[in-house]
C-alpha cells in the first residue's frame, strides 16, 4: 500500500479530498493531512510518501516554496498541485518541479481519482522497473549526475544465517539502514539501496567531486567505505539482531563498464563470505575472497546414492545435516559454496534418475540451477528442505508409492484450514506434517486453487466472520475468537482491508 499526503491550510478542502477519493482501491493507505508545506516536509523526514497533493497559497511554507525543497529531497514522490482559478499562473510556473498533475477548486471527483489512479501505475511501474533491474537504476543514476571528480562503486549486502523469523527488507528496515548509513559515513559520501532479492540489497556508494576525499585512490576509498559500512552495519546488528555480509566493488569514475565490474566484484566476495558468521562482516578485499574455493560434495557422492537406491529419505537428509555440520564448524557454508553443492547434488540426483529409468524425472528436477532455484536455497535448512521435496518426488515416480500424492496433499491442507480455520495454522506446521518446504507447498497450492495458503485461510475466515455477523447476534469479539483471531482490534482491522467496511458497518447492512 501507498502512502499519500494533502497539504491545504483549508480544513474543508482536505475533508473533501479525503473523502472523494478512492484511495483503497487503488492501493493507497488513508491520506495523512499537513496544514503548512513546513509541517508537511517535517512529516516526509520521518514517514515515507509516494503521492503528494499540494495546495499552492498557504502559511509558513506555500507551495512553491514547499515544491522547490520536496522535489529535491523526495525526488521519487508523485507531486499533484490543487490550485484555485486565480492560481493557475502559479502552477504552470510548478511544471519546473516535474509536478505529475493538477487538479483545480473545487475537486472533482473524477479528475482526482484519474489522478491517483495514474499516479499509482508510474509507481507501480518504476517499481517494477526497480525490482527487475536495480543495479541498472543505480548505474542511471550515477552516469546521469556530474561526475567532475567523483567515485563509484557497488556493495553487496545479504543477511547472513539464521534469519529472525520477523525480519526481512521491508522499507522500514531499508530506512533504517540507509539512516545508519548517513550517520557513520563521511562527509561527501552517499548511499543509495536497492532491493535485488527478498535477502539482498546492492548499495550504490557515491563521493562527491571536490570533496577531500575524492582525491584519495580507489583503494583508500574501498578502506574508508569498509569502515564506514562497517560502523553502520554493527549499529544494525544491534538494533535488528541481524548479521550482515557486505562485499565492496572497486571505486572508479561512473561509467556503465566500471559500476558493473564492481558490482560483480562485490557480489563474488559476499558469495564467499561465512554465511553463518556471529557478526557482520564488511569487507573489499577481493584478492582474499578471489582464492576462496567451495568444498565439493564429492566425498558423500557414493553415500548419497546408496540413500537414493534405498529410497531412504532419513538416511538421505542425515547424510546432508553430517556434512553441513562439518562445514559450519570450519566456516566454510558460503552462499556460492551452497549453490556449487546443489549443482553437485542435482547432478548426482538426475545421473541416478537417468541409470534407474525413472520415468519424466525432467518433470521433478530442474535443468540446473537457476534463479528461482537458488531464491529456494539460501541456508542449510533450506538447501536440505529443498531437496528432500525432490527426493520425495522422485520416490512417488520411481516406486509408484501409495503415499499421498501431491495433489491429495494439497486437498488435505484445504480441508484442514476449512475445518480447523479458528486454531492457530502456520506454513511450517504443514511443512513438518507433509516433509515439503513450505515454497513448494505455497506455489503448488497457488497452482491448484488460485490462492495461496495464508490468502485462503484469511478469505475462509472472512467470509465465515461474515455470516455470523448477519446470522447471529453474537458480540464482534465473539466473533473474532469464534475464527481465529484472539486481538479483536487486529480482527476489525482485517475485516475491514478485506470488506472495505468495519464489522459494526457490516452488520448494519444486513437485510431486515
Amino acid at each position: 500500500m501507498y502512502n499519500a499526503l494533502i497539504i491545504d491550510d483549508e480544513k474543508h478542502v482536505r475533508q473533501a479530498i479525503s473523502f472523494l477519493g478512492m484511495w483503497n482501491e487503488n492501493g493507497i493507505n488513508p491520506p495523512f493531512e499537513a496544514t503548512d508545506g513546513q509541517s508537511a516536509l517535517d512529516f516526509m523526514e520521518q514517514t515515507p510518501v509516494d503521492i503528494v497533493l499540494v495546495d499552492i497559497k498557504m502559511p509558513v511554507m506555500n507551495g512553491m516554496q514547499f515544491l522547490e525543497a520536496a522535489t529535491h529531497r523526495f525526488p521519487k514522490a508523485k507531486y499533484i498541485i490543487i490550485s484555485g482559478f486565480n492560481d493557475f499562473e502559479y502552477a504552470k510556473k510548478a511544471i519546473r518541479f516535474q509536478i505529475m498533475d493538477y487538479l483545480l477548486k473545487p475537486v472533482s471527483e473524477t479528475e482526482l481519482n484519474h489522478c491517483l489512479e495514474n499516479a499509482v501505475k508510474q509507481l507501480n511501474d518504476e517499481l517494477e522497473l526497480t525490482r527487475a533491474n536495480p543495479l541498472g537504476d543505480l548505474i542511471n543514476l550515477f552516469c546521469s549526475r556530474d561526475s567532475g571528480g567523483s567515485h563509484c562503486a557497488i556493495a553487496s549486502i545479504r543477511t547472513g544465517k539464521p534469519v529472525p523469523e520477523d525480519f526481512s527488507w521491508d522499507s522500514e528496515n531499508i530506512r533504517l539502514l540507509s539512516s545508519l548509513l548517513a550517520d557513520h559515513g563521511a562527509a561527501g559520501e552517499e548511499y543509495m539501496l536497492r532491493l535485488d532479492q527478498p535477502w539482498l540489497l546492492i548499495a550504490g556508494i557515491f563521493t562527491a567531486g571536490g570533496h577531500h576525499s575524492a582525491s584519495l585512490s580507489p583503494g583508500a576509498l574501498s578502506l574508508y567505505a569498509a569502515d564506514h559500512m562497517g560502523q553502520a552495519m554493527e549499529a544494525f546488528y544491534r538494533r535488528t539482531g541481524v548479521v550482515t555480509l557486505t562485499g565492496i566493488g572497486s571505486f572508479a569514475p561512473a561509467s556503465v563498464a566500471a559500476l558493473k565490474e564492481s558490482s560483480r566484484t562485490a557480489a563474488l566476495i559476499t558469495s564467499r563470505m561465512n554465511l553463518y558468521a556471529a557478526a557482520p562482516i564488511v569487507s573489499a578485499d577481493f584478492e582474499m575472497y578471489a582464492s576462496r574455493i567451495p568444498v565439493s560434495l564429492s566425498s558423500s557422492r557414493e553415500l548419497l546414492r546408496r540413500a537414493l537406491g534405498k529410497w531412504d529419505e532419513k538416511y538421505f537428509r542425515s547424510l546432508l545435516d553430517q556434512y553441513f555440520e562439518t562445514q559450519r564448524g570450519k566456516s566454510l557454508v558460503t552462499a556460492e559454496a551452497l549453490k556449487h553443492n546443489a549443482m553437485e547434488l542435482l547432478i548426482i540426483m538426475q545421473n541416478f534418475s537417468q541409470e534407474n529409468f525413472i520415468e519424466k524425472y525432467q518433470e521433478i528436477l530442474p535443468s540446473s540451477i537457476e534463479a528461482e532455484e537458488e531464491a529456494a536455497i539460501t541456508g542449510i535448512r533450506s538447501f536440505t528442505d529443498y531437496f528432500c521435496s525432490l527426493f520425495r518426488e522422485l520416490s512417488f515416480r520411481a516406486e509408484g508409492s501409495t503415499q499421498l500424492t501431491v495433489s491429495e496433499i494439497l486437498q488435505e491442507i484445504k480441508t484442514y484450514i476449512e475445518v480447523n480455520y479458528a486454531r492457530e495454522i502456520t506454513l511450517t506446521f504443514f511443512s513438518e506434517k507433509y516433509h515439503l518446504t513450505k515454497e513448494y507447498l505455497s506455489k503448488q497450492f497457488k497452482e491448484k486453487y488460485g490462492y495461496g495458503i495464508y490468502e485462503y485461510l484469511l478469505s475462509f475466515r472472512m467470509q465465515r466472520a461474515g455470516e455470523l455477523l448477519v446470522t447471529s447476534s453474537m458480540k464482534i469479539q465473539e466473533i473474532s475468537d469464534r475464527v481465529g483471531y484472539t486481538d479483536t482490534n487486529y480482527f476489525s482491522k482485517a475485516f475491514k482491508t478485506y470488506y472495505s467496511m468495519s464489522p459494526k458497518e457490516y452488520r448494519q447492512k444486513k437485510p431486515s
